[in-house]
């Protein structure tokens, strides 16, 4: 299989590398020159990379690091990785399915690999083995998405509590604060459309003052994260206030003691704990998930290579 891979992550490459590596994908990418090599490149927040296939890989291996050379303005490549034949399909496989993101599991980046491939077929010639890895490694990811269910993979802070909330079918939530851990639960709240509102102790900010804090009853959940010398949300509180309460600040925004009146408390070291326990449950489905992965690959790569050759072909198909 005459394929290749150049690229660098967040793993092996700063921000400010893959920018520049970024804009000399979009550069090769628009070079008339190159229009007749078969390629295929794309970048996201957390990659950029180019798979690409020729009669001969390793030249030209060769000629698009002279080429990323002449566009790049500083050294790069103790940043880069490269993988050949087999060893590059199973990366891309890989990839697509979410096992080298940042965050393990996320399918976005299968519909940015997609987008890639998808504008490469209509812009360039592509060979027959890029076709190929392409597709099985769509289908791949497919597969296991289904099979192993990866959203149940987030383990952060924030994947806890959408976790939470989905349990009690919570959907009306009220945020306490705008510290940076509540900004950042938001920002992934927001992008599951869930609803909420948000209180600070800050008149300044352009959301309604915690002096003014609105019946709990209006609310499935409460998630409260700021600097409070005393807790907010106290026992006097019981008979309007939510069966879900979150309390990520140090000192606790929350009275603890709300628990005896059949109200689930969390604070940040009891969701700390669940974080642990969730990575522990989900490293042995990844682990599962990355064996089918290289199986598929490896039958994948047997196949194709069988088809590719006319005289082994007829004796496989004879035994």
């Amino acid at each position: 299989m005459q394929i290749g891979t150049i690229g660098l992550n967040h793993k092996s490459a700063p921000i400010a590398m893959r920018e520049y590596f970024s804009e000399a994908l979009l550069t090769l990418s628009e070079n008339p020159e190159w229009k007749d090599v078969s390629f295929v490149p794309f970048s996201t927040c957390n990659r950029s990379e180019i798979i690409f296939s020729s009669s001969d890989v390793s030249s030209m291996h060769i000629q698009l690091l002279s080429a990323f050379r002449d566009a790049m303005p500083v050294p790069f490549e103790h940043h880069l990785y490269t993988y050949f034949g087999r060893d590059s399909f199973l990366h891309l496989a890989r990839v697509t399915s979410g096992l080298d993101s940042a965050l393990v599991g996320e399918c976005e980046i299968q519909r940015q690999v997609k987008k890639a491939y998808d504008i490469a077929k209509k812009t360039r010639y592509l060979s027959r083995e890029m076709h190929f890895v392409f597709q099985k490694s769509f289908k791949i990811a497919k597969g296991m998405r289904t099979r192993f269910c990866m959203e149940r993979w987030g383990d952060g802070i924030p994947h806890i509590i959408w976790d939470l909330l989905k349990e009690r079918e919570a959907t009306q939530l009220l945020f306490i604060g705008y510290s940076d851990i509540n900004r950042k639960i938001m920002n992934y709240l927001y992008r599951k459309k869930v609803q909420f509102t948000v209180v600070s102790k800050a008149d300044t900010l352009p959301y309604p003052s915690l002096r003014n804090l609105p019946s709990l009853s209006e609310y499935d959940a409460i998630i409260s994260g700021t600097n409070a010398p005393q807790p907010i949300i106290k026992v006097e509180k019981a008979h309007e206030a939510p069966s879900l309460l979150i309390d990520l600040g140090v000192p606790r925004n929350i009275d603890p003691q709300l628990a005896d009146f059949d109200k689930d408390v969390y604070n940040i070291d009891q969701l700390s704990g669940r974080v642990q326990q969730k990575r522990a449950e989900s490293a042995a489905e990844i682990t599962l998930c990355s064996q089918g992965i290289k199986h598929l690959v490896d039958r994948h790569t047997t196949l194709f290579f069988i088809h590719s050759k006319p005289h082994i072909r007829m004796l496989h198909n004879a035994i």
